[in-house]
């Protein structure tokens, strides 16, 4: 137990460094490109390494993912009814904003440092899952819908528009495609030649660490023009309904496996992940208050991430 929260200490130590980093001694620039080394280098490589590994059957598994889904549904309808009745907040393309809010975590730069300080090499099955599952729902779910509500939405077939979100956030998105390569890859039996396995493995390596300096270095505070009492609601529901309705759900359809009780309560304990403020920005709903979100769950998972561990130990 002592070793979970050590190996979860150092993870927010990483991000407390990035913080201190990009104030002192890092420029934007510099931080920008070490963002764009993690996001189209280190992260592939960890998830094709770890993709290449396992096989389709390991990802399929319905009852883990029936939860992951059943979850985000209730949390998602929780934020909606909430922020209609407390903040009268009735447009769709708004409820839309707040629902992905509460139920996109940041699974990528967070989850899989967190999750595979607590399991090691056994969560990547369900990491990956999760990871692909977020994407292609929540995150494309919420474009979908945006795009909907969108004004000139009715120049576009339904069609039309899947096919766009599939492209904006899927076909063009390196963690998506490395894992669909480290599938196929697995799938076809192939075994990756001694050179070109360790120089992937070194640069998965880098994932934890340099994710978590960046992430700490986008760390924003200012809370201008945003509503400090619907953030705060917002930050409530995902850092504490959305684990918490995972938690039951599991327990409803009696999923009691460890590896994916951990993975699942831990990753939607995350706070809500970056992806969510690239999604509210293209479609100018709820922008700046997403950023705020992003970054204030971020810091506030700090006392509640140690708590879900705990909860997860438990069982």
């Amino acid at each position: 137990m002592s070793g979970s929260f050590q190996a979860v200490t150092i993870l927010f130590l990483y991000i407390a460094l990035g913080w201190v980093g990009v104030r002192t001694l890092l420029s934007q620039e510099m931080m920008s490109g070490l963002n764009r080394f993690v996001y189209y280098f280190a992260v592939p490589a960890l998830l094709f390494n770890a993709a290449s590994k396992l096989s389709l059957t390991q990802l399929l598994a319905t009852l883990p993912l029936t939860a992951f889904f059943a979850a985000a549904l209730v949390t998602g309808l929780i934020a909606v009814v909430g922020c209609r009745v407390f903040f009268a907040t009735t447009s769709g393309a708004q409820l839309t904003a707040r629902a992905l809010n509460t139920t996109f975590a940041n699974y990528a730069y967070m989850g899989i440092p967190v999750v595979s300080a607590l399991l090691g090499d056994v969560g990547y099955a369900a990491i990956i899952t999760i990871i692909l599952a977020g994407n292609l729902v929540l995150i494309g779910g919420a474009q979908v819908l945006f795009q909907g509500f969108e004004k000139n939405s009715g120049k576009n077939t339904l069609g039309q528009r899947v096919w766009l979100v599939l492209q904006q956030s899927l076909l063009k998105s390196p963690i998506f495609l490395s894992t669909v390569a480290g599938l196929i890859f697995s799938g076809a039996g192939l075994v990756m030649p001694d050179i070109p396995d360790q120089v992937l493995s070194s640069l998965g390596a880098t994932t934890v660490p340099l994710a978590l300096f960046c992430l700490g270095a986008g760390l924003q505070f200012r809370l201008e023009g945003s509503s400090l009492s619907e953030i705060s609601w917002l930050i409530v529901i995902k850092l504490f309904a959305h684990p918490a309705v995972t938690f039951f759900m599991l327990l409803i359809l009696g999923i009691t496996d460890p590896v994916w009780v951990t993975a699942l309560v831990m990753m939607t304990a995350l706070p809500t992940g970056a992806l969510a403020h690239v999604v509210t920005s293209h479609h100018g709903v709820f922008a700046r208050e997403t950023s705020h979100i992003v970054t204030l769950s971020t810091l506030f998972s700090l006392l509640t991430l140690p708590v879900w561990i705990t909860i997860v130990s438990g069982m």
